[in-house]
């Protein structure tokens, strides 16, 4: 005989067959050699008489008739053999039924009606193996019983292995259970039941094999300690198949629990007062019983609740933690492992929580899903909260064309991080999206988040259809294709950072932040530096404004207010700009006034109190119509670049401009341009309003006029030196086009 220690339950039970442990030799060949006779009140032997005296010597056939003889309790010592009898002990309060092992002894009930065995108060079974394909159940404790079940082996038993209702409770150590079938009507197939107020302790038990439920507890009361569940399959394709079930009430405390290869759900936990405190667990290798179905790791509903700590699921296929309609969760060191996909057509969920459901947790970590790390949305007009503190997300993959998103929150979804650390996911680092959608990240981090898929590029952050962010302290670093996207929602940041943005297959990708379509973003303090497209863009009606921002060495701008988008700029820095790779460029701030149809507003340009320097090409770079202030700036010029280069159509502040005969131009206020070059400021085909502006540098010309039209007007109130308006002196080439490709909202 082979025998390989695995869990404690596992070990135990083969060491009461006869193995060794792992501390040493096996003892000597046979059942159970190393036990001695037990010394009982009355002896029971396979060649007893029922008339006997019951001694050692002379003892009864039948365990039944031990009992009967013991009033007031005392001990059936059973000898090696097979007993084919059912055990009817509800009336012998504390009589022990005892083997010297369940190798050596064991007990077959013969009639197909009744309980195998019944058990009255104090009653204990123990060193026995109990083989009950017939009975209607192996073991039924009832009513106000307390009984023990100890180092006993059930083999193929049908419907329930042990049964605790209507306020008993029953003590279980060292057990096996193998191969729980269903009754001949077709119905259960369990290894422990408990339900109506009673209450299950069971320590060191392994359940191998059930058809439906590993164990249930419904409405009763369940300690389990060190309890190995495996192998539970469906008696149907929608028929449970499920290692534990608690519902109705029941109250469980788990302190080590492993449920293995079961079929729809490891844990199910349901129902208005049902509730699980459970340490130690481990769920592993749930598989849904058909291809339309799921499966679930954990599935925690219905107002129930879950404290869960110190524990892994893993290798669920569908949701390795479902939290839903008004569940709520406490995790404390939780570990979500390898959750797999489901169906050609849904994305496997580390976590996912839905329908006004609570969780609270602490230091969780999500690791390889299939599709999306977390997901937490309301539905039906509820709102599901969450706070994570501690949360790492890890090697989210796509499972086809569409993007995998490490952190998801959906409407009606809220989701507070602290402390978060996303890193090195494909696709989306943390997508918020739909009304009432609503993260906050403080403290957090979205690194390295690499290709998300053909239909939609990758994304440190992406925002659409009214979702939004709060982020305090928030890093985003070294990600591909852009650090934020916004779309139709809105990103408030306080401090942190969005660096090494690197582009993918998409024009104008590796921006720092990019906001369409009615999205909206408010920095301050936060630093946009090296990213390999321009820092901001804001675009089609997209608006950013960013206060005491540090914009350095960004690849063709600092910041960029493209086709009816809005920048405003108050305080800060923009600094060392460098050319594009693919765009060239390498200003400070650029616009550019294309019309792009349906676009709310002109685009705009807003720079307030900003410092400009070190940009390879103009600090400030103008191009068509749209409306551009600049007040209380510093800008310096060098060599033949301009420290402003405005190229028409574009007329003076307060010009009507443009087929609609809206209000733009260009308008420095309060503006000191220094340096030393050619030109100040070159106006090609473009007027300007220059208020309080000083020539500070050494300048062939203030500001250059060149392909002057009608409404390329000067304005001013001080004397710059100028021309008298050029035909095309000063070449402006290379024009800079900015080109984007727009994010499309309907792409998941």
């Amino acid at each position: 005989m082979k025998c390989i220690s695995r869990t404690a339950a596992v070990a135990l039970a083969l060491a009461l067959a006869g193995c060794p442990s792992d501390d040493g030799p096996a003892p000597p060949a046979g059942p159970c050699p190393d036990v001695e006779p037990i010394d009982g009140d009355v002896h029971v032997a396979p060649h007893g008489d029922d008339d006997a005296r019951g001694r050692v010597d002379s003892p009864l056939a039948t365990i039944q008739a031990a009992a009967d003889r013991l009033d007031g309790g005392g001990v059936v010592a059973v000898a090696d053999g097979t007993y084919d009898e059912n055990l009817a002990l509800t009336d012998h309060d504390g009589v022990e039924v005892r083997g010297r092992c369940p190798a050596a002894v064991t007990l077959a009930p013969t009639e197909p009606t009744a309980e195998a065995i019944s058990l009255g108060s104090d009653v204990v079974l123990r060193g026995l193996t109990i083989v009950a394909p017939h009975a209607v159940e192996a073991v039924v404790a009832v009513g106000g019983t307390h009984a023990e079940v100890r180092d006993v082996v059930f083999r193929d038993p049908h419907k329930r292995a042990i049964t605790a209702y209507g306020g008993a409770r029953v003590d279980v150590r060292d057990v096996e259970i193998h191969d729980v079938t269903e009754s001949p009507e077709g119905t259960h197939g369990r290894g422990l039941e408990v339900s109506r107020g009673a209450l299950i302790d069971a320590r060191r038990v392994l359940i191998d094999g059930a058809v439906e439920l590993g164990i249930n507890c419904n409405g009763g009361r369940l300690n389990l300690e060190d309890v190995v569940v495996r192998d539970v399959v469906p008696r149907g394709i929608d028929e449970s198949g499920w290692g534990l079930n608690a519902r109705g009430g029941c109250t469980a405390e788990i302190a080590g629990l492993t449920i293995e290869a079961s079929t729809n759900r490891g844990i199910n936990i349901t129902g208005v007062g049902t509730s699980v405190v459970a340490s130690g667990v481990r769920v592993a290798d749930v598989d849904p019983a058909d291809d339309d179905g799921s499966g679930f790791g954990i599935r925690l509903s219905t107002d129930a609740s879950l404290e869960l700590s110190d524990s892994v699921v893993e290798r669920a296929t569908g949701s390795a933690l479902l939290i839903q309609n008004g569940a709520d969760a406490v995790l404390r060191g939780v570990e979500l492992l390898d959750t797999r996909r489901f169906r050609d057509t849904v994305f496997g969920r580390g976590l996912e929580m839905y329908g006004g459901s609570t969780l609270d947790a602490e230091d969780l970590s999500i690791r390889d899903a299939v599709g999306i790390g977390i997901l937490v949305g309301g539905g039906d007009d509820t709102v599901t909260t969450a706070e994570v503190r501690g949360l790492s997300v890890t090697g989210t993959s796509r499972p086809d064309r569409r993007s995998a998103r490490a952190v998801e929150v959906a409407p009606g979804g809220r989701l507070t991080l602290r402390g978060a650390d996303v890193r090195s996911n494909e696709g989306i680092g943390l997508r918020i999206h739909g009304p009432d959608a609503v993260l906050v990240a403080i403290d957090s981090t979205v690194a390295d988040m690499r290709t998300g898929g053909t239909l939609h590029p990758p994304h440190a952050v992406d925002l659409i259809e009214g979702g939004r962010l709060e982020g305090e302290d928030l890093r985003l670093e070294d990600n591909r294709g852009y650090g934020v996207t916004v779309v139709g929602s809105e990103v408030v940041l306080a401090g942190g950072h969005v660096t090494g943005t690197t582009g993918s297959w998409t024009p104008g990708s590796g921006a720092g932040i990019l906001a369409q379509l009615g999205g909206t973003v408010t920095a301050t303090g936060t630093r946009i530096a090296d990213n390999a497209a321009a820092g901001l863009v804001a675009t089609t009606g997209g608006a950013i404004t960013c206060r005491d921002c540090d914009l350095d060495g960004n690849g063709f701008a600092g910041a960029a207010a493209v086709a009816q988008g809005r920048i405003e700029l108050d305080g800060g820095r923009v600094t060392a700009s460098r050319p594009s790779g693919d765009f060239g460029g390498g200003v400070g701030v650029y616009a550019w006034g294309w019309e792009y149809p349906g676009a709310p507003a002109q685009t705009t340009l807003v720079v307030t109190g900003t410092e400009f320097a070190d940009t390879a090409h103009a600090p400030v770079y103008l191009l068509g119509d749209g409306d551009y202030r600049l007040e209380d700036v510093e800008i310096a010029a060098a060599g033949r670049i301009p420290a402003v280069l405005a190229i028409g159509p574009l007329g003076p502040v307060g010009t009507d401009v443009g087929e609609d005969g809206h209000v733009g131009g260009l308008r420095l206020r309060d503006v000191v341009i220094g340096g030393e070059g050619l030109d100040a400021v070159v106006l090609h085909g473009a007027g300007a309003t220059l208020e309080n502006v000083s020539f500070a540098g050494t300048f062939e010309t203030d500001v250059y006029r060149q392909q002057c039209v009608d409404e390329a007007a000067l304005v001013t109130d001080v004397d710059p030196v100028s021309n008298a308006c050029e035909g095309w002196a000063r070449p402006v080439l290379p024009s800079l086009d900015l080109t984007l490709a727009l994010i499309d909202p309907d792409v998941q």
